[in-house]
């Protein structure tokens, strides 16, 4: 099951963190991510694309050298790994009635990071109850990271885990209601060869003890809620996990992929920063 993660973490996976404000625009946690996320798709079509906005974009000549396709429109699977968005939004809230946002772009999205920037600049985003649209107040930094697991060939003995928004795991295509760690595992794995062969680099994959800890304490419940893409024009749940697990003697493989996994996010609707979880000694 691990034979493709190296506990050592020396995938060649970089991050930048493009981090701005916001007017708070919802109390509801959950319901931040589809605004972000529709918010920022319009406004990098309108900079990027430069012939018709609301033609498909798989038929156009310039697909794939759009900075559009290549963080919006899914691509072919290369061989068993399907592919996975290359970004990931964190949000939390801040002081003064603002919230703190972060727009992680993962491996070479960075190459077209100016006009990412330039297209969270001019966003516009819709108050969820319909009272109108807020902008960015400011962007406060862009940073870029390695992602660096060298700790993790020696993982504490028991680690916590603690879902921050909602975790959409499934298994034979049913949502799950409890955490189990083989599903865990293989989804974080799928995650992590998505990232390198669609951003990174394949290479980097090594050899990894099969360890894989015990769940010795869960606190879980379920989170119910549904989105309408108007773009679409169909539904699409944000449903999951929530809560937080505690794995005692979790092997080095196990704890590299929920490292990564802090970083990545796993699970199904990432594009809206579902999947995010924290990882902490326990």
């Amino acid at each position: 099951m691990l034979e493709n993660i190296n506990p050592a973490g020396h995938w060649h996976i970089s991050h930048t963190d493009l981090i701005f404000k916001i007017p708070c625009i919802s109390t509801d946690i959950f319901s931040i991510g589809p605004v972000l996320r529709g918010a920022f798709g319009k406004s990098l079509r309108q900079q990027a694309c430069v012939k018709d906005r609301n033609a498909k974009c798989p038929v156009c000549e310039l697909f794939n050298n759009c900075p559009y396709a290549l963080v919006f429109e899914a691509h072919e699977r290369k061989g068993d790994v399907p592919w996975t968005p290359g970004y990931v939004f964190e949000w939390d809230f801040a002081n003064s009635g603002q919230m703190a946002v972060t727009l992680k772009l993962l491996g070479c999205l960075n190459d077209v990071g100016d006009v990412i920037l330039k297209s969270l600049a001019r966003m516009r985003l819709p108050v969820p109850d319909g009272s109108g649209f807020v902008e960015v107040d400011e962007i406060i930094s862009t940073t870029r990271h390695k992602l660096n697991l060298s700790d993790a060939a020696t993982p504490p003995k028991n680690v916590r885990v603690e879902i921050v928004t909602p975790l959409n795991l499934k298994q034979d295509g049913k949502q799950m209601r409890h955490i189990d760690l083989d599903v865990l595992v293989q989804t974080a794995q799928r995650r992590v060869d998505s990232v390198c062969l669609f951003y990174g680099d394949a290479s980097c994959m090594g050899q990894g003890d099969k360890g894989s800890g015990q769940i010795i304490n869960s606190n879980i419940t379920m989170h119910n809620e549904h989105r309408f893409s108007f773009r679409q024009r169909q539904s699409h749940p944000l449903n999951g996990m929530l809560g937080q697990f505690e794995v005692t003697e979790p092997g080095g493989c196990l704890y590299a992929l929920l490292k990564a996994a802090e970083v990545l996010h796993i699970g199904k609707g990432l594009s809206f920063g579902l999947g995010r979880i924290r990882v902490v000694e326990a």
